[in-house]
Parts: structure tokens; C-alpha cells; sequence
């Protein structure tokens, strides 16, 4: 029983959880939900999912330590005919929460929370 809990802890550790992020349009009010993934203490991963307006996008995050209870990071994430969604954002050491803004190549503004 051990080995079998060793086995599935070092296989999640090994791929990554997968966690979700909001994405709520300041213009609109509607809100997104995108899944990401995080490989484990790297602080990068792959975001993917379509957004309320049906729109798939994915792209990568890379969060940054710095020696202060804050992270900082970025995301880029694209869509079909040239969408771009480009976001930075702050997460918190103490409970890997965070928020941060991002603004579409369309010129509308999000608030990101996760």
C-alpha cells in the first residue's frame, strides 16, 4: 500500500497539477474559466480552454520567485486569427493565491484571479 501512495504521489509531482484561473472581462462583466497546469516548483506551465465568447486559447505562464511573501508573473495566450491575451499577474508564497491584469489585442481589459 505504501509503494502503490509513493507511486501516484510521484506521478503528480512528476506531471503537474492542474488548476484553474478567472478570467473575468471588464467590459462585459463575463467571466472565464481557463485550466492550467504548473510542473511542479518550476513556476511554468500551459494555459488552455475556451473563453465565455466560445474563443480557444492556450499559451504558457512563467512566474518568477523573488525573496518577499510575492511572485511575479506573465502569461501569453493566443486564439485563432491572431488573438492575443497578454497578462501579468502577483501570487502570494503564503497561499499560492494571485490576481493580476490582462489586456487582449483587441484593447479589452480582464482581471485575472486564481
Amino acid at each position: 500500500m505504501k509503494k502503490a501512495t509513493f507511486l501516484v504521489l510521484l506521478l503528480a509531482l512528476q506531471c503537474g497539477a492542474a488548476s484553474k484561473v478567472r478570467l473575468y472581462n471588464l467590459q462585459t462583466g463575463a467571466m472565464s474559466t481557463l485550466v492550467y497546469k504548473n510542473r511542479f516548483w518550476s513556476g511554468h506551465g500551459s494555459v488552455s480552454r475556451h473563453m465565455a465568447d466560445g474563443r480557444l486559447v492556450s499559451g504558457e505562464f512563467k512566474t518568477i520567485a523573488t525573496r518577499t511573501q510575492e511572485q511575479h508573473g506573465n502569461a501569453i495566450l493566443t486564439g485563432a486569427g491572431g488573438f492575443i491575451i497578454d497578462c501579468e499577474y502577483t501570487v502570494s508564497t503564503l497561499d499560492s493565491h494571485g490576481s493580476g491584469v490582462c489586456t487582449d489585442s483587441e484593447g479589452i481589459r480582464y482581471r485575472l484571479i486564481f
